[in-house]
């Protein structure tokens, strides 16, 4: 039994040694299927001890940054970027699968704090100078829609005028996406809240709310969540 106990502190210590390596992280992604085709100039990706698994960049543009933090790992995620001067932030100890990001127009913003899962979504920052920010500590489900733009122009037949100009979207930290939820322009949710399963969030969150329905309505107050079932 003593045996067995120092076997796998060795094997830990081992582990920890590699994780702190960075020839390890460069190994693991040279040899998981990733893929990057850029075309324009003073665009930056910067990966920081992460670990990627068939994660596809694509950048058409200039002076757009990719930025992964530390101890994050992306498996089968995209990030599409035309345009110029797009930023996008993933903080330290992230976990993301199945997930799209995508940049349109210019000077757009995507940022997700740190220690957030996600289990698919597509995130799209999509009109000019329209941003995303996701908190902390976040659980996203799959299936996830989250958009600043309806992507087409909704015009008054009187003034001429465009009516569904983009909107930033602001998630606080600790919320919780149920699967197949879409979150519209221009929509904030506050901390500590839930979207249940198939909702469609069209207008602001309170904290410690739960929110479900098409479209979105708050049914419950004075409510928190954990990852944990107790």
């Amino acid at each position: 039994m003593v045996d067995n106990y120092k076997d796998e502190g060795r094997k830990m210590g081992v582990k920890n040694i590699l994780l702190k390596s960075d020839v390890f992280y460069f190994v693991y992604n040279t040899f998981s299927s990733n893929r990057k085709k850029i075309i324009g100039r003073n665009n930056t990706i910067i990966k920081n001890k992460v670990m990627l698994s068939n994660v596809k960049i694509s950048i058409s543009g200039n002076n757009n940054k990719v930025s992964i933090s530390k101890g994050t790992r992306l498996a089968n995620c995209e990030i599409t970027i035309y345009g110029n001067g797009h930023e996008l932030l993933i903080s330290d100890d992230c976990r993301l699968k199945n997930t799209e990001f995508w940049f349109e127009d210019s000077e757009c913003s995507i940022q997700i704090g740190k220690n957030t899962t996600i289990e698919g979504a597509h995130i799209a920052a999509a009109e000019s100078q329209s941003f995303v920010k996701i908190g902390a500590d976040c659980m996203f489900s799959k299936g996830i829609n989250i958009s600043t733009t309806d992507s087409h122009s909704i015009i008054d037949i009187e003034s001429g005028d465009r009516i569904n100009k983009a909107g930033n979207i602001d998630i606080g930290n600790h919320v919780w996406l149920g699967a197949y939820s879409k979150i519209l322009k221009g929509v904030n949710i506050l901390d500590n809240s839930v979207v249940g399963i198939g909702s469609v969030v069209t207008g602001d969150v309170p904290s410690n709310s739960v929110a479900a329905g098409v479209p979105a309505k708050v049914v419950r107050k004075n409510v928190n969540w954990l990852r944990e079932r107790i």
